[in-house]
């Protein structure tokens, strides 16, 4: 159940992550967007594998400014997520996230990575982590089966009617 910002935290402490790359690269140009960069930086690139009980379910690819990714990249990310970690590292506070959820067809590698057949429907999300300045620290791009972890949101009344 995901409801809160620690919710989607917490995540990366209730299953395991396997990663595959960790890298500085130059972005693809909607990742420049998405971070608000200019168009000549660089960013440290995370991509891994995250599972639970049940085998993996979720193919992530996770992208910082360099400043704030170069110092985790040799941490330890088994058992937390990037945000988590930069959180905790760096002193980073997560104020707030945007999501786009929307349903997209495996890509063969990453269907071999999850054990579905290419081409599966999976759930794909577009999420950016925005620190208490309102400045966007982390953008993410996951793959994930609905079959294996299901994604489940509450929301809640605001309390305004009208």
């Amino acid at each position: 159940m995901i409801g809160t910002i620690e919710d989607m935290i917490a995540l990366g402490n209730e299953t395991r992550y396997k990663a595959l790359e960790r890298a500085v690269v130059k972005p693809p140009p909607w990742v420049i967007q998405a971070l608000r960069l200019a168009k000549n930086a660089k960013v440290v690139r995370f991509v891994g594998v995250r599972h639970n009980d049940d085998g993996p379910f979720q193919h992530v690819t996770v992208y910082l400014p360099e400043a704030l990714g170069r110092p985790l990249l040799e941490e330890d990310l088994s058992t937390t997520s990037v945000i988590a970690t930069a959180e905790r590292r760096l002193g980073i506070t997560v104020k707030f996230s945007e999501q786009v959820i929307d349903v997209a067809r495996a890509p063969k590698a990453v269907a071999d990575l999850l054990g579905v057949p290419p081409r599966t429907p999976l759930l794909h999300f577009q999420r950016t982590y925005f620190n208490d300045s309102g400045e966007p620290v982390e953008f993410a791009v996951s793959y994930q089966s609905g079959e294996r972890f299901p994604y489940r949101v509450m929301l809640h009344r605001s309390g305004r009617r009208g």
